[in-house]
């Protein structure tokens, strides 16, 4: 006989158990996602303490913590609420026992215990406030059943119903006498997945999966739904219970819905101005961007439409305008690409700037020559692991070669102590690599050797300096703004015209560039006849250097079919996790926020 249903009165009675801890890492996550990671460190416990599953419900979360920005390195605090439900007194000091032993010293965890608090009694939260409208901004997935011609952030009334009345059934052993369903808006919800190897199930690939970012909820039965959806807020919606899926926080402004959690609707894009048209003027006009030539405007754009200004052409630009620009927040780049570029921010932006430029400089200065040549060589491992996915996405007979010396290197770079063996490692590896890449460039013409700026008279290496060029200025442009100085790195060397932070930053994502090169040399994109030589050196037309920068930016922004994050947030995920492990004097422990070797987005159009 089933029990009877929860009542909305009932909400108040209901309890489970909380504990918070705090963990510090001592090491970053290397090939699982730090969501696998934490699930198998508290699963661990639970089976150890010998709780049944069947009795007991253990859910964990970081509080305020999405899927993008659970991440750590080594030294990195990492605050996590667990909630146990149908645990008895005994079997709490049992699990904590368990818990404790799991941070033994001497078992070298990946983890130290920092901090636990006491046990405490949690029940149903104050429902959000009357107004309007719900918005669920949900931080990690929750999975749907996929429906066949329907996209997979497709969800419907009962849809709706079956997430809550099963998680309400896995954790409290009823369901919910629940009100009518509300009207839902998922137009802003989007796809996420990350795959995994599981043990348990003989090493096959599993997935995480689901969907992301703001649920809208409207409808006369809102009112009746707040007190449950206050509940669900607590402890989670759908109906996994692993891996911290189904939480979400209510957004109630347009600000928190359009914000960095909701990307799909992302109000503000870069904006490249690249052109040879005698007197250009970019000016301001009510609040829009204007550029004019010979007095006539020939675009306008809303500054709140925009991330940042590249200015990679000659043109005259006003003062209002960067005024404006200052204000507002975006940046001001100037230079071609290729070019050491000027990059213009605002006051407090500059401020903030400068205070991380010192702690730059120190953390540098710390690094011994050990630490210097593992950090140059975790780039230089990121930037082979970004040229195997590339071969292996673009795979003909005969590649099995390349992509054995690509892990034979990978491989001599886990053993090298000297930078100079680094740069001759990444070296040889490039050799052959470029070799491939001519191969299959070869309809635009002879790829005999890399060569830059300057140093060459080919189509194919004039084409992929540009591709650089725009990934060079949007890393200078970034590595500014986090407060880092262009020219300390560690991989390259600097000189007066040489920027070696942003070449060596430059490294993991130059096979991206060339996967865009690919692309435009073999859909006819760019032929030989889109060039034109001037003093000796081959340049694109202004027409092809447009849709080339179109394209690029496109790369950027465009989220991934797999529902991972853009490249241009990954990239900034980069420059974050790299001024932090500098804030903190931790460069020699730094690697990147999230394993390069599964290439989110890999399955994108090629």
């Amino acid at each position: 006989m089933s029990p009877p249903p929860l009542h909305a009165s009932e909400l108040a009675g209901l309890a489970w158990l909380e504990i918070d801890l705090v963990l510090r890492a001592h090491a970053p996550p290397r090939r699982a996602h730090p969501l696998v990671v934490l699930e198998a460190l508290f699963k661990g416990v639970f089976e150890a303490a010998g709780l049944d599953a069947r009795q007991v419900k253990q859910l964990w979360h970081s509080p305020g913590q999405s899927v993008h920005t659970l991440l750590w390195q080594a030294g990195s605090r990492i605050e996590i609420t667990l909630q146990l439900f149908g645990l008895q007194s005994a079997q709490a000091a049992q699990w904590q026992q368990r818990l404790l032993s799991r941070f033994d010293p001497s078992a070298q965890p990946n983890f130290s215990l920092e901090h636990i608090s006491p046990w405490r009694t949690a029940q149903l939260p104050s429902p959000p406030a009357e107004a309007g409208d719900l918005t669920l901004n949900f931080l990690t997935p929750v999975p749907l059943p996929h429906a066949p011609g329907q996209p997979r952030t497709a969800l419907d009334e009962p849809g709706f119903l079956r997430l809550c009345q099963t998680r309400l059934r896995k954790l409290f052993g009823r369901e919910g006498q629940l009100p009518p369903p509300p009207a839902l808006d998922t137009s802003v919800w989007r796809y996420w997945r990350t795959k995994h190897h599981s043990r348990s199930q003989n090493g096959h690939p599993m997935f995480i999966n689901g969907c992301l970012g703001p649920l809208i909820l409207s409808g006369e039965s809102l009112a009746a739904w707040r007190p449950w959806l206050a509940l669900f807020a607590a402890v989670g919606l759908g109906e996994r219970l692993s891996f911290g899926q189904g939480r979400f926080q209510f957004a109630s402004s347009a600000a928190e819905r359009t914000g960095p959690g909701a990307a799909p609707l992302r109000l503000r894009r870069p904006l490249v101005i690249d052109s040879d048209l005698a007197g250009a003027h970019v000016g301001l006009a009510d609040a829009n961007l204007v550029v004019s030539v010979d007095g006539q405007p020939v675009r306008k754009l809303p500054l709140m439409r925009i991330d940042h200004l590249a200015l990679h052409g000659p043109c005259q630009i006003s003062t209002p305008l960067l005024d404006a620009c200052a204000l507002e927040g975006i940046p001001v780049l100037m230079g071609a690409p290729g070019q050491t570029p000027l990059v213009i921010v605002g006051q407090q932006a500059e401020a903030q700037r400068y205070r991380r430029l010192a702690a730059h400089h120190a953390a540098h200065q710390a690094l011994d020559r050990a630490q210097r040549a593992r950090l140059a060589a975790r780039l230089v491992e990121h930037k082979l692991a970004a040229c195997t996915w590339l071969v292996r996405q673009r795979y003909q007979p005969g590649d099995h070669r390349l992509l054995a010396q690509l892990e034979r290197a990978r491989q001599a770079l886990a053993r090298s102590e000297r930078s100079s063996v680094v740069r001759g490692w990444e070296g040889w590896a490039a050799r052959h690599y470029h070799r491939w890449l001519q191969r299959r460039l070869q309809p635009l013409g002879d790829f005999q050797v890399r060569r830059h700026y300057g140093q060459t008279g080919d189509l194919v290496n004039s084409l992929l300096n540009y591709g650089y060029g725009l990934l060079r200025n949007h890393l200078a442009r970034g590595i500014r703004l986090a407060g880092l100085d262009p020219w300390l790195g560690v991989l390259h060397e600097a000189n007066d015209r040489h920027e070696a932070l942003v070449s060596d930053l430059m490294e993991p994502w130059r096979p991206h560039v060339d996967r865009l090169v690919l692309r435009w040399v073999g859909l006819k994109v760019i032929r030989p006849g889109s060039f034109t030589e001037i003093d000796g050196q081959l340049r694109l037309l202004p027409q092809a250097r447009e849709r080339m920068v179109q394209d690029f930016t496109r790369m950027l922004e465009r989220p991934p079919r797999n529902g991972s994050l853009r490249l241009a947030a990954r990239i900034g995920q980069m420059l974050d996790s790299y001024a932090d492990a500098a804030a903190r004097g931790m460069l020699g422990d730094w690697s990147m926020p999230m394993p390069i070797a599964g290439i989110p987005g890999a399955d994108d159009e090629a």
